[in-house]
């Protein structure tokens, strides 16, 4: 079971999901009973495996690194990432509860036989802290059920993409700063249809990024409307915007490649959008803050033994 990939996807979803706009305004209470916190050991694993991916990538010197000019370092800007993560992990695995989503025998078998070979690597690594097997599966089946969650919610919402709305076109572009030379160059373009058009771009615009590929709705209605109705190699009129000319000549009105990995795109932000907005009415109403004395309990922990097997590392 891909821990690593279902981890990945699941920080990414809570990084995103307090930043949709227009979602409830959230208000934080008391934690009521019924959402379970993790203990300070259970929130030291994930902290300490956390930071491992971390030290992997960049080394241990990238958490003196200072972020802002206040001074604050990456460990506290880390720190915060992690325990914000926690807490929406808390409230997700209540959502999914409610929702009576579970694993099956063979997910939770399979939870087992890793939680046993992540403790024999703990056990190996000198590690004395208290930390079982329990609090593994514990960690590892809350990951699968978030995934779980996460997969229903995009179910029941209406995502799709439709090819229009996720075209890219490939496009050639001048940009001018007055409408005089960009009527110029534009009668320089009709004077010669067969002309190349890509020496014209370079001598007369004032943009050097000439080729370009274009989404829909990247750069406006008002050039939507006029280059996506272009046929192949057909140029543009003047179109001006924002105190800005141009002219565009389409190369390809559909570029099959560009227009799937965009619809991918499109899609995981519909995806994430989705289930932001069930995340934010739902901790509206269960609201959750992990106990200061568990998260300082657990920072204390990994600062004494910050260098554990990581929990999300697939065995």
């Amino acid at each position: 079971m891909n821990f690593r990939k279902i981890f990945t996807i699941t920080l990414a979803m809570c990084t995103v999901l307090t930043g949709c706009a227009g979602l409830p305004e959230r208000t934080i209470q008391e934690a009521p009973e019924e959402v379970a916190s993790y203990s300070a050991g259970q929130v030291y694993v994930v902290l300490a495996s956390r930071k491992a991916e971390v030290r992997d990538v960049y080394t241990d010197r990238i958490f003196d690194v200072a972020v802002n000019d206040a001074g604050v370092t990456y460990t506290q800007s880390f720190n915060d990432m992690v325990k914000d993560y926690v807490e929406k992990v808390q409230v997700m695995t209540r959502m999914a509860d409610e929702r009576d989503i579970v694993l099956s025998a063979e997910e939770t078998k399979a939870v087992a036989d890793d939680a046993a070979k992540y403790m024999d690597e703990f056990k190996n690594s000198g590690n004395t802290y208290e930390i079982t097997a329990e609090d593994i599966e514990k960690i590892k089946t809350d990951l699968i059920i978030i995934d779980k969650l996460r997969k229903k919610i995009i179910e029941q919402s209406d995502i799709e993409v439709s090819e229009s709305d996720a075209r890219v076109m490939d496009a050639w572009r001048i940009e001018c700063d007055d409408s005089e030379s960009a009527y110029a160059v534009l009668d320089e373009i009709n004077a010669d249809p067969e002309a190349d058009f890509k020496p014209i771009a370079r001598r007369n615009s004032v943009n050097s990024e000439i080729r370009i590929q274009v989404p829909r709705g990247k750069l406006g209605d008002t050039i939507d409307e006029i280059i996506f109705s272009l046929d192949d190699g057909e140029v543009s009129p003047v179109i001006p915007v924002g105190g800005k000319y141009y002219i565009f000549k389409c190369i390809t009105g559909y570029d099959e490649e560009a227009t799937a990995a965009h619809k991918l795109e499109m899609t995981r932000e519909r995806e994430a959008r989705a289930v932001g907005i069930k995340y934010e009415e739902y901790v509206a109403e269960h609201p959750f803050t992990l106990d200061e004395e568990i998260w300082n309990e657990a920072v204390r922990m990994c600062g004494e033994n910050p260098v554990i097997p990581d929990v999300y590392k697939v065995p």
